[in-house]
């Protein structure tokens, strides 16, 4: 049965097409906590989340706040039991409605304002490690389950250690959702809502998620009548976004039919990505195609692809290159920082998440994302920045490998869901051995590298490969150990199996078919000299060969240097 296109009104239409150089998701788990204990109002908490944001070095034109796992929340509910952190619950006691505090504050800014609503996040987040010394109120105990799950097992899907989700197939649990967005709508000023299904999947039955897909996209189409509905109500224009896995092909595998959400005007706005870099901004722009429809892909400063937590500088640029020349409207943002030293040395640092917050001074993080913010508040200041554009990792983001989210080292392919695995990903790689073919990677590149070369200083690739046939050869007769992955992130360090020097000679290595010269080696990894008119402006092909040894490529990038960069 085909279902007709809802049809939207000018003024709505106009509100999608707004300027939105950078979406920034504000994960308010990450600036909440320290203050649970403490002696801090909840204005001085708004201040403090919004410390950067005051600077207006940034090009940040919509804030959408995430409130906790989607289970329990801050603000006084009729559906929803209250944070049973002692200090929330005094708030809402005394009639402070931090929620509203924070929409209200956010638009006195001009900014445009959104709830992010994670469609099936954690029972409790509050028994979470860095809060066990927080005392709990209410009556709900630290470890205690979600009430509704537990007075309705009927709704849940069991998943893995006895983790229970909610099973979107049920109308039960479509009637409580849209119970909670409408409670949210109906009581804050809201621009929009986002409901982020990458927190977590799977949303759907095992191994019925496409067959079931139908029910899925009747609850979308609910909400987005419900919110037309208030829209109508209020006479001004409610926006419904999606955080959705990275590929529009992937996202089926999770239950997802993005094609039929498209083509009804299902949602205003696709958020691809969750802890990926190789974002399907041409298949999101594909299905897309002469609808009111906006695509942000995400950055995630935290759940990072493997390989690349805490991103650099470069490789922020080269992502957001890489994305708006495939037609992306802007970016989001999500896990970073969002927030000044300043702001920081407002409140006592023994309260704040230790050993993964985003405010560890041996983290990079901060000085670079807000570099970063800054230069995206005018695009044409990333024109000529130097760059990197990698190639993706499979995995990544989570705390230790596991069956939901395994390690590159220790890959299998997940059984729970697509999201937040990158499980298209190409690397590592196992290079050709027998010298008859090249192993085949793909490197997309934003940048018109060809067009710009009397701009270009330098162009080069790097290739960081593992030779588990060299780990018994002395120290002399290999590289370097490099690091694939730093101590600080969340799966923990990772180094390369130093190949043998006698693989720099043995490497062959082709870009675009053009067979590159020997490589210099730098810290462990292969740099080769590129001439800057081989590089494509989109998908680039590298082949390697190697003869008789077995060799990995663990990382591949492509890193372009600017002569122009000193002088802006």
């Amino acid at each position: 049965m085909v279902t007709p296109q809802i049809e939207l009104s000018t003024e709505h239409i106009e509100a999608v097409n707004r300027r939105r150089r950078t979406v920034l998701n504000y994960d308010s788990l990450c600036c909440l906590p320290p203050f649970a204990s403490g002696d801090v109002e909840p204005e001085q908490l708004v201040e403090y989340s919004l410390s950067f944001i005051d600077t207006g070095l940034h090009g940040i034109d919509s804030v959408w706040w995430n409130f906790d796992e989607g289970n329990e929340v801050p603000y006084p509910s009729k559906i929803l039991p209250a944070f049973r952190l002692a200090k929330f619950q005094d708030w809402v006691r005394r009639g402070v409605d931090i929620v509203r505090l924070y929409v209200d504050e956010t638009r006195k800014r001009g900014l445009e304002t959104f709830v992010s609503w994670r469609m099936n996040g954690s029972d409790n987040y509050w028994s979470n490690k860095f809060l066990n010394d927080l005392p709990v109120a209410g009556p709900l105990g630290r470890d205690d389950p979600v009430p509704l799950k537990k007075a309705h097992p009927q709704w849940l899907m069991e998943v893995w250690d006895g983790n229970m989700l909610w099973n979107y197939a049920e109308e039960g649990v479509h009637e409580y959702r849209r119970r909670c967005f409408r409670e949210l709508a109906e009581n804050y000023d809201l621009d929009g809502i986002d409901m982020d299904f990458c927190r977590s999947v799977p949303v759907l039955p095992l191994n019925r998620q496409w067959e079931l897909r139908d029910r899925l996209t009747q609850f979308v189409r609910s909400v987005r009548l419900m919110l037309l509905d208030i829209e109508r109500e209020r006479g001004r224009p409610l926006l419904l976004a999606a955080r959705v896995p990275d590929h529009v092909d992937g996202a089926k595998r999770d239950g997802f039919d993005l094609e039929r959400w498209a083509r009804e005007h299902l949602v205003d706005i696709f958020v691809p990505g969750a802890r990926s870099l190789d974002n399907d901004v041409p298949g999101f722009r594909r299905i897309t195609a002469g609808r009111p429809i906006k695509v942000y892909p995400c950055i995630d400063g935290h759940h990072s692809s493997d390989g690349y937590g805490h991103p650099s500088i470069e490789v922020l640029r080269g992502l957001h290159s890489t994305w708006t020349s495939q037609g992306a409207d802007g970016v989001l943002t999500f896990n970073f920082c969002n927030m000044t030293w300043e702001g920081c040395a407002k409140i006592d640092p023994r309260h704040l998440m230790q050993g993964e917050g985003p405010v560890r001074a041996d983290v990079p993080g901060l000085e670079t994302q807000n570099r970063f913010y800054g230069e995206l508040a005018d695009p044409e200041q990333l024109r000529y920045r130097d760059k990197s554009f990698v190639v993706q990792r499979r995995g990544g983001g989570s705390s230790a490998g596991s069956e939901m989210w395994p390690a590159p080292e220790q890959w299998i392919k997940p059984k729970y869901g697509y999201a937040c695995t990158n499980m298209f990903a190409p690397l590592p790689a196992g290079i050709d051995n027998g010298g008859h073919g090249d192993t085949v990677l793909t490197l997309v590149v934003g940048d018109d590298i060809g067009g710009a070369d009397d701009r270009v200083r330098s162009a080069t690739l790097r290739v960081l490969l593992s030779d588990p046939a060299a780990v018994d050869l002395p120290a002399v007769a290999r590289l370097l150990p490099a690091e694939i992955r730093a101590p600080w992130t969340k799966m923990g360090p990772c180094n390369n199996v130093p190949p043998a020097i006698a693989t720099v000679l043995q490497l062959q290595v082709r870009f675009n078919r053009v067979v590159l010269g020997r490589a210099s080696v730098r810290r462990g990894w292969l740099v080769y000299r590129l001439d800057p008119q081989h590089v494509l402006q989109g998908t680039n092909t590298i082949g390697l060969r190697v003869h008789g040894r077995r060799v990995n490529v663990e990382k591949l990038e492509l890193h372009v240097n600017y002569r122009a960069e000193h002088v802006q």
